[in-house]
């Protein structure tokens, strides 16, 4: 048996991890790859597979809880207006500036989370309204983003908040990574 001194093992450890790192960045790009699909209007989307996976909890005796009538003003139907008011509940919290003062401000639990499912309502409406989207198709995706926003709420979620952060500006990407980017397991 061959014996090595610690220069050849330092070099072969060394070797070893370099090679260990290609194979990782390697997987990594893979499972970020895109994938591109037509659809019937001949408009290319882009598809890009799931980054993110957080586990799913059922919320239903909460809505359930929730009168209907504090929510059928809501632009997208009953059920969202009360995951609305979860999401509030979950992401918004009152502190008062000083001890004996009526004055409050507003603190925000993962900022990056709650300004975008903000952005993303808005888009839709507006996207409804310039006919972009259909009323059930905005009903539809933004159920999605609510149900992973109240699943998040006490998960690990600062990569996904970067990733959010990146793309803060566009509206429509939010959304395609809430819609493409996230899975929920049940």
């Amino acid at each position: 048996m061959k014996s090595y001194n610690k220069t050849q093992i330092i070099i072969l450890m060394l070797i070893q991890s370099a090679w260990m790192h290609v194979g990782a960045q390697t997987n990594y790009l893979a499972s970020s790859t895109s994938t591109t699909t037509k659809n019937d209007t001949s408009h290319e989307i882009v598809t890009p597979k799931e980054s993110f996976r957080f586990k799913a909890a059922s919320f239903s005796e909460w809505l359930a809880k929730v009168p209907d009538e504090d929510v059928k003003n809501e632009a997208f139907g009953v059920e969202i207006g009360k995951k609305r008011l979860l999401v509030n509940q979950l992401y918004l919290s009152k502190e008062s500036i000083a001890p004996g003062e009526a004055a409050s401000k507003t603190i925000f639990l993962k900022p990056a989370i709650y300004f975008s499912t903000k952005k993303i309502e808005k888009y839709l409406k507006k996207a409804v309204k310039s006919g972009t989207f259909t009323y059930e198709s905005a009903c539809n995706a933004f159920n999605k983003v609510l149900d992973v926003v109240i699943n998040i709420s006490n998960e690990d979620t600062s990569i996904f908040e970067k990733r959010l952060t990146a793309v803060s500006t566009d509206a429509e990407s939010l959304l395609n990574i809430y819609l493409y980017e996230v899975k929920l397991d049940r």
